[in-house]
């Protein structure tokens, strides 16, 4: 007991770590995501219109697969994450950078403030 031969991180620290990594992915997602949706997407989860709703959905989601605690995740593999579990727009590329996705930054600040508007 107490020994740790793959050195993995201590488990309050990850959370912490992946906590933070998954708030700033939804502060920047959230906007990207509504963007495209109402720019070309079929299909964009309802909880993306939101972001603390997304926080806590996607959250919920990666605990359930549990894959929440298991390590530190860096933006790509959170990303990757979504896509496997479905919560991210099927005909989205995986990706936080708006001029990769073809999002026009004006559309990414109305969705934004319309997000804003919302809550």
């Amino acid at each position: 007991m107490g020994v740790n031969p793959q050195g993995l991180d201590e488990l309050a620290s990850v959370r912490v770590a992946n906590a933070a990594s998954l708030r700033n992915v939804v502060k920047v997602g959230q906007p990207l995501v509504r963007a495209a949706g109402f720019q070309r997407l079929k299909y964009v989860p309802d909880f993306w219109k939101d972001a603390r709703q997304a926080e806590v959905a996607l959250r919920q989601k990666l605990d359930q697969a549990g894959a929440f605690d298991c390590r530190r995740w860096s933006e790509a593999e959170l990303l990757t994450w979504f896509g496997r579990l479905g919560v991210w727009p099927a005909e989205m590329q995986k990706s936080l950078d708006r001029t990769e996705l073809n999002v026009a930054e004006t559309e990414v600040e109305a969705q934004a403030v319309r997000a804003r508007e919302d809550t």
